[in-house]
């Protein structure tokens, strides 16, 4: 079952936020080689699903894993947040198995965080 963590995004600032994927006693699991996978999609329908994936940077965001501490990290630019319209979005963190990037689909996902974010304008 996947963990439950909300969170809130000042809109036009740049947000921080990291995930780290442990077992029941808190130990971080080793994730190295894992491909992260965060999406985003607004409960109001004010604008499309945003997808952010591990090893990608664009000047909206960047998405890295430190697999032997379990922490995925997603940092979202101030001019990405800018533009964001919505008031609250659901989202979703997967990990995909080892070496296999996301091509659409595929096998050995797992949903490790799952909640709620809110923009706060």
């Amino acid at each position: 079952m996947a963990n439950q963590y909300d969170f809130s995004i000042d809109k036009g600032t740049t947000v921080t936020v990291a995930f780290v994927y442990s077992d029941a006693n808190g130990t971080p699991i080793n994730i190295t080689n894992y491909c992260a996978r965060f999406s985003m999609v607004p409960t109001d329908g004010t604008i499309g699903q945003q997808t952010y994936y591990s090893g990608g940077s664009t000047s909206n965001y960047n998405c890295s894993i430190d697999g032997p501490n379990g922490t995925i990290t997603l940092i979202l630019s101030s001019a990405h947040t800018a533009t964001f319209d919505f008031t609250t979005a659901q989202y979703d963190l997967d990990l995909k198995a080892p070496n296999s990037a996301y091509n659409g689909g595929g096998d050995n996902i797992t949903r490790i965080y799952q909640g709620f974010v809110a923009l706060v304008s």
